[in-house]
């Protein structure tokens, strides 16, 4: 398991950097994230995926979160998940909602889109269902020429993940990783300049240290 999986928040109280967003996260969640579709977007390693997991998981066990990339999302697969999510009674599980989480939402093809605004839409989702979508492209670009991005956008909760202010409090996060991990042999201002490095892209970082450390080297910048 790579060290950004290994680390991964499991709270929004264990987020990094992030503090509007969790705020935002907290007054939406206030009753339940079953019901409601979140528009997740910011810059990569900034913790989308982070937040995505923590969203689905207030609602659904491992075995009921389904995972799947934009481009490789079909009406089939949506289908199937809409049929899934109507077995409320779910065998040993301590949960009874579903969730998906789409990943790089802007690569889902026009006809999945069309399908989606139906599903979001038309009539209120399901109180035990929750749908993510999380992508780096955000406003009115979401979806390039292919579709209008404004009725997807406005059947959505949106989220915004700032890319600002992220090079200090992820030099201390992954600092302190590497310190657990017994990697760490370097000052805070070694992992600053990892950070900038890394345009303050955690899971990039800790990739980094992860790979100097294999390789026996002793400067982790």
């Amino acid at each position: 398991m790579q060290l950004h999986e290994k680390w991964r928040p499991k709270t929004l109280d264990a987020v990094v950097g992030q503090d509007a967003a969790v705020r935002k996260c907290r007054a939406l969640l206030a009753n339940g994230a079953g019901g409601q579709a979140f528009f997740v977007s910011g810059p990569s390693g900034g913790g989308k995926s982070t937040i995505a997991h923590i969203l689905a998981e207030t609602i659904a066990d491992g075995d009921c979160i389904v995972e799947i990339a934009g481009d490789d999302l079909t009406v089939d697969r949506l289908r199937k998940f809409l049929e899934d999510s109507e077995l409320l009674g779910l065998i040993g599980s301590a949960k009874t909602g579903w969730a998906m989480i789409v990943n790089e939402t802007h690569g889902i093809r026009a006809d999945v889109i069309r399908r989606l605004l139906v599903v979001l839409g038309d009539k209120p989702i399901r109180k035990h269902v929750c749908w993510i979508f999380t992508t780096t492209t955000e406003g009115a670009d979401l979806f390039g020429d292919k579709i209008d991005a404004a009725p997807f956008l406005s059947r959505c909760q949106e989220i915004s993940l700032t890319n600002q202010g992220l090079c200090a409090a992820f030099a201390e996060h992954v600092q302190r990783i590497a310190r657990a991990e017994g990697l760490d042999g370097q000052p805070l201002t070694e992992y600053v300049k990892l950070a900038r490095k890394c345009q303050s892209n955690c899971r990039a970082m800790l990739q980094a240290v992860a790979a100097s450390e294999l390789k026996g080297e002793d400067d982790a910048s």
